[in-house]
This record gives structure tokens, sequence and C-alpha cells, in this order.
């Protein structure tokens, strides 16, 4: 296959998911990932890759009302471990990963997208692949995005996961 045929392939697979939604996205339907800053008191900062998804609820938010309430769920793994130097000379390293349901409210103003949101999660903590540790949790944050395109959204969160830990996150999202 010569590459104008792969080119010409590769653009009509790409394009046909666009085809096939509607005009305008639906306000509160998206995938994406992005990184994080894990913050874990007491340790340097580490770096985790997250997914997100999330499906709008239509018709819960009373007429009037402006934005929209969708169900996210979201993974987030470690990429480089939080870790925190002993005494001993010994280094302590963790390793979180993260599972998380959210409900979200989405206010749009403009080109602007602000979140809030409030769910369980589930966290898992290994300390230098031994020592683990798992908690369902509480969990909420907040954000704000931009509109780079009519469903392209580049945005920042923070993410309470538990009383020592947060992760302040940047994302790209795709709007269905």
């Amino acid at each position: 296959m010569n590459r104008s045929a792969l080119f010409a392939t590769a653009f009509g697979l790409l394009a046909l998911p666009a085809a096939a939604c509607a005009a305008s996205p639906t306000l509160g339907t998206y995938v994406g990932g992005g990184l994080a800053i894990q913050d874990v008191d007491g340790f340097d900062d580490g770096t985790a890759v997250n997914l997100r998804g999330a499906a709008a609820l239509p018709g819960v938010l009373a007429d009037g009302v402006p934005g929209a309430l969708s169900v996210e769920g979201e993974l987030t793994r470690t990429l480089t471990s939080p870790e925190r130097d002993l005494p001993s000379g010994r280094t302590v390293d963790l390793d979180i990963t993260t599972l998380g349901g959210y409900g979200v409210y989405t206010f749009p103003v403009q080109r602007l997208m602000l979140r809030g949101r409030l769910g369980l999660l589930y966290e898992h903590i290994s300390a230098n692949g031994g020592d683990d540790d798992n908690n369902l949790e509480l969990s909420l944050g907040f954000g704000a995005g931009v509109m780079v395109t009519q469903r392209l959204e580049v945005a920042a969160s923070y993410t309470y996961i538990e009383n020592d830990v947060d992760h302040l996150g940047a994302n790209v999202l795709y709007h269905f």
C-alpha cells in the first residue's frame, strides 16, 4: 500500500467517529486522559497517568438550570513514585492506583467548563512493592477546562483522594 492510500485510510478511520456524532457535542459526555502530580504528605511528589470517561444524565436538572450532570469513571496509576528517604538510609517508594466513580456537575461559561465532582474511590497503595493498603473513601474534586475546538477540551483539576493524598492534574477531553 502506498503512502497516499495509507494516509487516506488512516484519515477515514479517524473521521468515522466524528462523523457518527451529532453536529454539536453533548455537554457532560466525554473521554480523555492526562497526567497528575501525586502529592503525598511527607513524600516527594510523584506523577500518575489517568484515564476518564463520563456520560451525561439528560433530564436530571430542572428546566432552566444551566449545565449538566454526568456519571464519571476515572482510573489513575503511578508513573513515577512518590518517595521518602528514611533516617536509616532506606528509601520508601509508593505505587498508587485509584479507581473512582463520581457524580459530576459541569457549568459552561462560553468556552470555559467549570466542574465539581463527588464520589467513591477505591485506592490501592503499595510501598516498595510490598506493604499493601486498600481503602474505599469518599473523594471530591473540582476543575476548569477550555474548549479548544467544538469537541476538544484542555482541563486542569484537583482531586482529594484522602487526608494525605491529592492529585493535581491536566487532561485532554474529547466530547461526544
